[in-house]
């Protein structure tokens, strides 16, 4: 538990080395084994170091020593593979994990909404978050900064999103307002763009 802690507050300290090499000492440690704990705060380190082929040597050691690896270290892989422009490689680490039927979390979901957008594929995006509202799950900023990501050139369906967020209670920050301008951008709807930049919402952004 000691080293599970400690690893963690490297980790949040930005010190992923440190903690990567925490997580090696504790695997040729005779009388210590790695958790899931264990496993996922080093590949959460990986994301934050950006080595995408260590989170995924690591996920794959982590599925052949423990019974079932859970959501935060396949989410963190996830992301870091989606962040390097690997996308295909996160998205078949979801349908693995799908095929495995293992417990659905949201950051998950997250993560693969952020892949198929970096993917630019907005209309699997969109399905997949239709079918998480179908089955009762809320969508949160990260889940609606990942769509907004993936409609970068569809400017209606972002301005939708942003409507959306509104709806129900988010608040979208200045980075959300700039997705939707930016695809109204690329869409020469430069009013709607303007009016956008605007907006209440927007100003009261910059004001903070």
């Amino acid at each position: 538990i000691m080293y599970n802690t400690t690893m963690n507050s490297m980790v949040l300290a930005q010190e992923w080395e440190r903690a990567l090499s925490l997580f090696s000492e504790v695997k040729q440690a005779p009388q210590l084994r790695p958790s899931q704990i264990t496993y996922n705060t080093a590949i959460i380190a990986c994301e934050h170091g950006q080595n995408w082929t260590l989170a995924l040597h690591l996920l794959d050691e982590a599925f052949k020593a423990l019974p079932q690896p859970d959501a935060p270290g396949l989410a963190a892989a996830m992301r870091v593979c989606a962040k390097a422009q690997q996308w295909a490689r996160a998205l078949h680490l979801w349908s693995n994990a799908q095929q495995a039927e293992l417990l659905p979390d949201m950051a998950v979901y997250d993560a693969a909404i952020y892949s198929h957008a970096k993917g630019r594929q907005w209309t699997e995006a969109l399905q997949l978050s239709a079918e998480l509202v179908q089955a009762d799950w809320e969508l949160s900023e990260i889940s609606y900064r990942g769509l907004l990501s993936a409609c970068a050139e569809q400017w209606v369906t972002a301005l939708h999103l942003l409507s959306r967020m509104q709806q129900e209670s988010l608040r979208p920050n200045a980075l959300d307002y700039g997705e939707v301008v930016s695809a109204c951008v690329r869409c020469q709807e430069m009013q709607t763009a303007t009016r956008l930049l605007r907006s209440p919402g927007l100003a009261g952004e910059r004001r903070e």
